[in-house]
């Protein structure tokens, strides 16, 4: 389950989440934004992609 989308062209990691979100989603999107912290998601992104 997905609460947010992790947003590209900042130098770190940002989940955005609907403002609308419930409890759940939310928690989500923390989740999320903690997992892609640790396994560097943006920077694989940036290397991936190019800059």
């Amino acid at each position: 389950e997905y609460g947010g989308s992790v947003l590209l062209g900042l130098d770190g990691t940002v989940v955005k989440a609907h403002g609308s979100s419930n409890a759940k989603a939310f928690y989500s999107a923390i989740k999320q934004a903690k997992i892609a912290g640790e396994e560097n998601i943006v920077q694989i992104m940036k290397d991936t992609v190019g800059e």
